[in-house]
């Protein structure tokens, strides 16, 4: 298996957004601390790390993601544009364009929405 060189932490930062969800505010909040500390895990070994919010614009999100190149990216969105029902979509930007990422993918994101589905 390849070792990762590049790894991007992505993360969202609704905070200046306003709250949509109830709890935004606060989740964000650990959010942006999170990130932080896996990056401070991750640092050093000749990894190169780039940290990527989530912020209100999306397009911006993804052509940063673009040029960033990773080998693969540390997802810690749990949301986009203050809302927690989007999380499943972030998943599948990057699945569309072609992505290595943590965690689950769209399908199990939006099923997990649905708790009669879910069961």
């Amino acid at each position: 298996m390849a070792t990762a060189e590049k790894i991007t932490i992505t993360y969202n930062d609704d905070l200046d957004i306003g709250r949509r969800d109830i709890d935004c505010s606060i989740s964000c909040e650990g959010v942006i601390d999170t990130a932080m500390s896996v990056k401070k895990a991750i640092e050093g070994g000749g990894i190169t790390l780039v940290l990527v919010p989530l912020e209100d614009n999306p397009y911006a999100f993804i052509d940063t993601l673009r040029r960033s190149a990773p080998d693969i990216i540390f997802n810690l969105c749990e949301g986009a544009l203050g809302l927690s029902s989007m999380e499943m979509n972030v998943a599948s930007f990057y699945e569309l364009f072609g992505f290595r990422y943590t965690g689950s993918g769209p399908l199990t994101l939006g099923l997990c929405l649905n708790k009669g589905l879910a069961k």
